[in-house]
């Protein structure tokens, strides 16, 4: 059934609910979503994350696309919302262009990498 009524919803919100839903993914991961690079682009959010395990060192890229295409999936089915999770870096240069200060990687569906840049 679909609800005709607009929701208005803010990148507070999109933050706060991509938080809960990591957060829950795996507790061997730490996920940090960067949230002054949330984007809207018409029915789609666009969340960057930071990805690592939760000792600190790298965690495995396929691993970590895996969990968040998961999660992007329960979001959609619990809120009816588009929301794609893409992987972040520290000072590699990309976010500094866009005033984040963060590197924003590949998608979680598209498997070319973490932060590729693109």
């Amino acid at each position: 059934m679909k609800v005709d009524a607009q929701v208005t919803i803010d990148r507070q919100r999109i933050a706060e609910l991509a938080k809960a839903r990591l957060t829950k993914a795996d507790t061997r991961l730490a996920f940090h979503v960067i949230e002054a690079g949330i984007r809207q682009d018409n029915e789609w959010w666009t969340v960057p994350v930071i990805a690592e395990m939760a000792d600190g060192r790298p965690a495995p890229r396929e691993y970590i696309i895996g969990v968040l295409a998961n999660a992007e999936e329960d979001i959609l089915e619990k809120e009816s919302l588009n929301v794609l999770f893409v992987t972040a870096l520290r000072g590699d240069g990309e976010g500094e262009r866009d005033g984040t200060g963060y590197g924003f990687g590949s998608g979680s569906g598209s498997g070319d990498g973490i932060g590729s840049g693109h």
